[in-house]
């Protein structure tokens, strides 16, 4: 019945999302897409993994790509569900699907309901993770590989939502974990770059407006898992080597020192960042992040 694609740098969690999904009667396969391996992980006929080191947004296009049933919903490996089964409650609401509906789960990001209407979106219903057939996924051209990581989802959304397709949210919340101390956040460090990517696309002097000024930048098949499409971000190199030792515990921890997202550093930062010499190393920092 479903694809359930996830891009994930967290295998930690794949048994919980297995579990908290699983369906003895209904057919469904979860695919991971990432670098790295649960090594206690057995692949199955439900639960499958795909190694790559490409971008978050060209692993969804990886997903859709190599998924097996008519129905597709991308997830993200960091979330909690509210209920189990929820298979059941989409194969309930699946006719509505051929009506032009999207059934949507809802999002709580931190305790922030963000399924609810906002104003930067004049309003407008916004869907989270929904089910969507397969062949509109290609057919609205798929993800735009102009994004690195974030809003990549909501670009694919908002195209659907152009062809007059209403929402439907279904009786499923799911919410974000708290991230530990050495996990990255896509959304931190690449939301900026995106967001302005997004808003050419979909606002005009400010305010937002469902229809899109530019065409999609459609990814090729060509080397779709192995090879990252520009932009590259910092995912421009996908060898085995460099990237096994940059997807590691003591990596994650020297990187988020660079970042300075440790909240003591940060904080030291504030008190000294009148200091020419601090200016200086946070500049030295910041070019180095960004090769």
């Amino acid at each position: 019945m479903i694809t359930f694609i996830c891009p994930s740098i967290r295998p930690k969690y794949w048994d919980y999302i297995y579990k908290s999904i699983h369906h003895n009667r209904i057919k469904y396969e979860i695919l991971f897409i990432g670098p790295k391996k649960n090594l206690g992980y057995k692949q199955t006929e439900n639960c499958k993994y795909i190694k790559s080191y490409v971008k978050p947004s060209q692993c969804f296009q990886i997903g859709a790509a190599n998924s097996k049933y008519n129905l597709i919903c991308l997830l993200s490996d960091d979330i909690k569900f509210s209920k189990k089964n929820i298979l059941n409650e989409i194969k309930k609401n699946k006719r509505l699907i051929k009506k032009k509906i999207l059934l949507s789960l809802k999002l709580k990001s931190y305790g922030v309901k963000t399924w609810l209407p906002s104003k930067e979106y004049n309003y407008m219903p916004l869907p989270v993770a929904p089910i969507i057939e397969k062949k509109l996924f290609f057919k609205v051209g798929g993800i735009d590989k102009g994004f690195l990581a974030t809003f990549h989802d909501l670009d694919l959304y908002l195209r659907i939502l152009s062809k007059g397709y209403k929402i439907k949210y279904l009786d499923i919340i799911i919410e974000e974990r708290n991230r530990d101390h050495i996990e990255p956040s896509l959304y931190h460090r690449n939301s900026g770059v995106d967001k302005k990517y997004f808003q050419r696309l979909w606002f005009r002097k400010g305010k937002f407006n469902l229809k899109r000024v530019k065409k999609v930048k459609r990814f090729k098949q060509k080397n779709l898992v192995n090879i990252t499409q520009p932009p590259y971000g910092k995912w421009k190199n996908t060898g085995d080597f460099i990237n096994s030792l940059k997807y590691n515990y003591f990596y994650f921890i020297f990187d988020k020192f660079l970042r300075l997202e440790f909240n003591f550093i940060y904080n030291v930062y504030l008190k000294l960042k009148h200091l020419i010499v601090v200016r200086h190393l946070a500049t030295i920092l910041k070019k180095i992040r960004s090769s």
